[in-house]
């Protein structure tokens, strides 16, 4: 779910006239596992870095050469000097592996700033206002993840604790091939071996024919469907010993979540987000008619086709669905990268349970370890925590680094842009470094752009 669910629709030729090549189904990051299309990077398919039309948005002008003449960039209002960073992967006219628009928010104890840039809807010039709403994607992981962590900070449960018994006792769990049970921690880290997909869904997926039967595949996936599909999967690795990106995992994660909470989830994220102080981050069936008006819709495939609305899929709304806005998100980077007090001693609990390097594995040769639903990026002295979503059309990178307090979201409003989404929010990441005095090393860049 993170390069996304939803552009599983783009190969259908009786919808385009274009269909998307192999290279969006094959593995082009992770060579232990076999990546469907929403997991791909299209790391073979880059953005193209050219130079960007910008005659219908003149928030993306570059500075002028007064202004880089400039001897102190803090004179320079940030959105300003964010412009020509994200540029290079953004076009309102709608163009391949480019945002039509994109929602920037960055935090540092100085500066908490949303800049806007591009259009809200291909071939218009109306910017976004940075008041909108999107749907998260697997950055949803991160917050199913910290729910989890926050009970296991309470000592309700542990990570340790075998999934089954955070589950109905009727249901059917996949053990491994010697009988090894899955655990909670393995849940949150993509190592139980169960498939990306349940059966069920994967066949309704495999089947879609349109954009309608999309939507269908997901909103008629139902509880029962899960147990049926948990019954009838078999696990070839023992748990624990690779790493195999899984929806289906994260939807059990849901369903242990809602278990130990007594709740259901979009309760539990109500819950979180009223102690958090988060307006905007809830179930996509919770959005109010003022928050549907606000929408930053995605744009999917070879015409990007708006996605317009909400995708309401109960059994995944905790593994790719959630919403959420500038505002809030910035609210959590403030906390997670130690900027702002936490608002109580479980959630620094459950952040320090969440930020453990729990399995490692390399991307690219860049050394990696998988943390309670985020991945974590050592390179110098620098850590970053991230995680990366697409679901519906929008794409989403969120990092932060708690020793140098820095956090950045971005949103684009088209897939796929993996390339230009997770360059721009490292570069990013050093410009608001820069205003502390901060150089950030290259290979440090480099790094930071390993999606998660």
């Amino acid at each position: 779910m993170r390069y996304s669910m939803f552009f599983l629709f783009l190969s259908v030729a009786t919808l385009f006239a274009a269909c998307d090549n192999d290279s969006d189904t094959e593995p082009m990051i992770d060579n232990d596992t076999t990546q469907p299309v929403d997991d791909t990077v299209d790391e073979d398919q880059p953005d193209q870095a050219d130079e960007t039309d910008l005659s219908d948005s003149s928030d993306l002008s570059a500075p002028s050469d007064e202004d880089a003449l400039l001897p102190d960039a803090d004179m320079i209002p940030f959105c300003q000097e964010a412009a020509p960073l994200v540029a290079p992967y953004i076009d309102t006219t709608g163009v391949a592996n480019k945002a039509v628009g994109m929602i920037v928010r960055v935090e540092s104890p100085a500066l908490s700033e949303t800049c806007t840039f591009g259009a809200r809807e291909k071939g218009t010039t109306v910017p976004p206002t940075g008041d909108e709403l999107w749907v998260i994607g697997s950055v949803s992981k991160m917050i199913t993840a910290h729910l989890i962590a926050r009970k296991i900070a309470a000592g309700e449960l542990t990570l340790a604790d075998t999934a089954a018994s955070h589950l109905p006792q009727e249901w059917s769990v996949p053990a491994g091939p010697g009988d090894e049970a899955s655990t909670v921690e393995q849940l949150l880290t993509h190592t139980t071996g169960l498939p990306h997909y349940p059966p069920t869904l994967q066949a309704s997926l495999d089947a879609v024919a349109g954009l309608d039967d999309m939507y269908a595949a997901w909103e008629g996936y139902t509880l029962n469907d899960l147990i049926t599909d948990l019954a009838a999967t078999t696990i070839a690795t023992a748990p624990g010993s690779a790493y195999l990106y899984s929806d289906f995992g994260f939807a059990l994660a849901q369903q242990v979540a809602e278990n130990v909470y007594g709740a259901s989830y979009p309760d539990i994220v109500d819950d979180l987000a009223t102690l958090t102080g988060l307006t905007n981050t809830t179930a996509p069936e919770r959005l109010t008619e003022a928050q549907k008006g606000r929408l930053f819709y995605g744009h999917a495939g070879p015409q990007l086709v708006p996605a317009t609305r909400p995708v309401i899929t109960p059994i995944f709304t905790g593994d790719g669905f959630l919403y959420s806005d500038a505002d809030d998100l910035g609210r959590l980077l403030r906390v997670f990268a130690g900027i702002d007090e936490p608002p109580d001693a479980m959630t620094a609990d459950a952040l320090a349970l969440a930020t453990q390097k729990i399995f490692h594995r390399e991307v690219s040769g860049v050394p990696v370890d998988q943390g309670l639903g985020i991945g974590v990026i050592t390179s110098g002295d620098y850590t970053f925590y991230k995680k990366n979503g697409t679901s519906t059309g929008a794409t989403t990178a969120f990092l932060w680094d708690a020793q140098h307090h820095i956090g950045v979201v971005v949103a684009a409003n088209v897939i796929p842009v993996a390339e230009g989404i997770n360059a721009s929010a490292c570069a990013l990441f050093a410009a608001v470094a820069a205003r502390s005095g901060i150089t950030v090393p290259a290979e440090v860049i480099t790094a930071c752009q390993v999606p998660f």
